[in-house]
């Protein structure tokens, strides 16, 4: 697929957005050869790794934050996503490569045979205002299939990712589902991992007005969902009418009440009355 430029309408778009005073600029700051790439904005567990919630899942509902972006950035995938650098957290394509256990245990003792000999001098990084740049351990002498395969992202210009699926709104997205983009599109986990934090009830645009973009230069916020619409739009354990809904907002009723009479779980009660504000 020919990768297109902004046109003068897309331009006028950005400019638009900028005069409404949305953030057409977002914090992507793109991706070093040399340096890590850790979004300062998500948790990691105890290995170091990000998830990501991916409700198109049947199980589990979350996937690991560098595998996605293989899958995002790369294509289907099969086997173990490999980091040449060392650093469990970077989600750095170009870091990246997709190998099996042996080069697994090889990298291992490559990296950790770098932090015993690694100083202050040799392990500062560079940090921006949301991503972390540290310098690798050591890199791997294994080519990233990334550098191959990934055209990179540029300001100017969209990318699209042909082998993903659709929701039935026109997103991409990893897996089949009846989701709408809104919920499951990956541009939404494009955000998450290289633009900044992201509420479920965010609203994403497209700068660019192509909802098949995954550039994170062209990924904004715009705005917040209604919060009462979205819970009952979406959330798939709300079954309730109208009425049922009002007596959520209710608060002359307690939530027992509520829950005896519309037949929803008293903990789903208080969650969606803590969503109401």
């Amino acid at each position: 697929m020919p990768v297109p430029v902004f046109t003068g309408a897309d331009i006028m778009f950005r400019n638009f957005l900028a005069r409404a005073g949305y953030p057409v600029d977002p914090p992507f700051e793109g991706f070093s050869d040399e340096l890590c790439f850790i979004p300062g904005w998500r948790k990691t567990n105890n290995a170091g790794y990000h998830f990501v919630g991916a409700k198109e899942f049947a199980e589990p509902r979350t996937e690991v934050g560098h595998r996605l972006v293989v899958k995002l950035l790369l294509g289907p995938l099969d086997g173990w996503v490999l980091h040449r650098c060392g650093n469990a957290s970077c989600l750095n394509p170009y870091h990246l490569y997709v190998g099996d256990a042996d080069q697994n245990s090889r990298d291992r003792k490559l990296h950790e045979a770098a932090r015993a000999a690694m100083n202050v001098e040799n392990s500062t990084e560079d940090v921006g205002q949301w991503v972390r740049k540290p310098k690798p351990v050591a890199l791997s002498q294994e080519e990233s299939l990334m550098t191959r395969r990934f055209p990179g992202f540029f300001p100017d210009r969209c990318f699209f990712a042909d082998w993903l699926h659709f929701t039935f709104d026109g997103y991409p997205q990893l897996c089949e589902s009846e989701h709408p983009g809104a919920v499951v599109g990956a541009h939404r986990k494009i955000y998450q991992l290289f633009n900044g934090p992201l509420n479920k009830y965010d609203i994403l645009i497209h700068a660019c007005n192509n909802k098949h973009c995954l550039n994170p230069y062209h990924i904004v916020k715009f705005g917040r969902e209604n919060v009462d619409d979205w819970d009952f739009k979406y959330d798939r354990r709300c079954k309730i009418n109208q009425a049922g809904r009002e007596m959520i907002k209710d608060r002359t009723m307690s939530a027992k009440e509520v829950s005896q009479e519309i037949g929803l779980h008293i903990q789903r009660v208080y969650e969606l009355r803590r969503a109401l504000g």
